[in-house]
Formats: structure tokens, C-alpha cells, sequence
């Protein structure tokens, strides 16, 4: 085991990468124990950021057959494997787009029920990583978090077009909830592509209704000083509107 952390910390010669990530994705085989899934995971990791393009293409659908088993049993460590993935072989979140949003929002429900800040923070890499400024995935996300703040019954239609999130619509966890999805959007921002876009109407209807409550205004501010960070000066006429909100509150 000593011997394959090393190969897996040290820099690996490309003709044995393949072999060293065989060894590590038989540690998270399913009759392995915790412990061992646990550091098969992370060894899963390191390998991964270092691995060649053409080892990452041969280990490509082996790899992808391990998300499913990530969706039964989400933790800190198998998120760190996907997140790497997610960055060294962006196509994975395309070929397994249900599997990665599905993984993405158990892990959403884990982070709004636990203190942990840095599951939190793999959370929001996740969300962001995948999507960037993905406009779809933003108006969803917008969409819940204002659904969510205004806390009001929502028809099976309206429903449908939120993100599938267990704790939507548990009041005891609405304020953690709105807080993680201003934390998504604020660091999706930051890994916004080209030709990705800021539906701004949504944007401002979402701040605005935040900056009137004391349990999230601190948010909506954090979200407003990441738009003038990562839109600059497209954004500037919308953010003057953001501050007269707040000064005439």
C-alpha cells in the first residue's frame, strides 16, 4: 500500500499510469472496506491530476462506471474523485449528465444538513466545475433559490422546472439552503465560459428579494461582490441598482 501512495504522489512515468490507477479503482471495489474505499478514492484523485490525456481516454469508461457507486454513497472523498474528474476530463459530465446531477444535488443535501465547511466548499466546486454560468443550470438554480426564499406552495409544474433537491421545502433548513445556492452561484461565476450569460432580470428579482432579509442579506452581498469581480463593467448598471436597494433599506 506504502508502495502505491508513492506511485501515486510522486511523478508517475506515463507507461505506468494505467497500471497504478487499476490498482487504485480495486480499492473501491464494493467488497472493499471503508477504510480502503476511503484512500482508493483519494489515490483516485491523485493519479487522476497527473495522468496523461491518453491514459485518462483508456481509463475513460472504467472511470465513469465508478460515478453510479459515488450516487449510492456520496462522501467527502468519492466527491474529491469526481471533482477531479470533472476537471481533467470535462466530456465525463456530458457522457453521464444524469449521473453528475444527480450526484451534484445529493450532495447539495448533504452540505445544507452539515456544518462540515469543507464539504461545503467541495459542494460548490462540484456545482460549479460542471455548470460554470450554464444557462439552463442557472435559471434553475435562480429559480429554486426564490422559490425557496418566498417559501409558498408551488404547483407540480412550477416544481418540475426547480432543481430535485430533498431539502426544498423543509422550513427548518430554508435559510442553509439559500445560502448554498447563493455560495453556488457566486463561485459558478468565477468559471463562467464563453458565450455563458447572467440572466439578469432573475438575478436582480433574486437579490433584491435576499437584501429585505436579515437571515440573507450577508449572501445576496457576497453574490453582488462576486458579479462585480467576474462581470466587471457589463454589469455595472445592474450592481448601482443592487446598492440603491440596500441603501434605501
Amino acid at each position: 500500500m506504502e508502495r502505491l501512495v508513492e506511485e501515486c504522489e510522486l511523478a508517475c512515468p506515463e507507461e505506468k499510469q494505467i497500471q497504478v490507477l487499476e490498482k487504485c479503482l480495486a480499492l473501491v471495489r464494493a467488497d472493499r472496506d471503508t477504510h480502503s474505499k476511503s484512500l482508493g478514492w483519494l489515490l483516485l484523485s491523485k493519479i487522476l491530476e497527473k495522468c496523461s490525456p491518453q491514459c485518462l481516454r483508456a481509463a475513460q469508461s472504467r472511470l465513469g462506471k465508478k460515478l453510479a457507486d459515488v450516487k449510492s454513497e456520496p462522501n467527502i472523498h468519492n466527491g474529491i474523485f469526481v471533482r477531479q474528474l470533472l476537471i481533467r476530463n470535462p466530456q465525463v459530465g456530458n457522457l453521464h449528465a444524469e449521473l453528475v446531477y444527480d450526484i451534484i444535488m445529493r450532495f447539495v443535501d448533504i452540505a445544507v444538513t452539515s456544518s462540515d465547511s469543507t464539504l461545503r466548499s467541495l459542494c460548490t466546486e462540484l456545482y460549479s466545475v460542471r455548470y460554470g454560468c450554464d444557462t439552463e443550470m442557472s435559471t434553475r438554480l435562480l429559480t429554486t433559490l426564490s422559490a425557496a426564499m418566498s417559501n409558498r406552495l408551488l404547483s407540480q409544474e412550477e416544481r418540475a422546472a426547480l432543481l430535485n433537491l430533498k431539502s426544498f421545502g423543509i422550513t427548518s433548513l430554508r435559510n442553509e439552503l439559500c445560502r448554498l445556492l447563493f455560495d453556488l452561484y457566486s463561485s459558478a461565476l468565477g468559471r463562467a465560459k464563453s458565450g455563458q450569460y447572467v440572466p439578469r432580470d432573475l438575478v436582480m428579482c433574486v437579490l433584491e428579494e435576499a437584501l429585505n432579509d436579515p437571515q440573507l442579506c450577508d449572501a445576496a452581498l457576497t453574490t453582488i461582490q462576486s458579479i462585480c469581480r467576474n462581470c466587471r463593467s457589463s454589469m455595472l448598471p445592474l450592481v448601482s441598482l443592487y446598492l440603491y436597494q440596500l441603501l434605501i433599506h
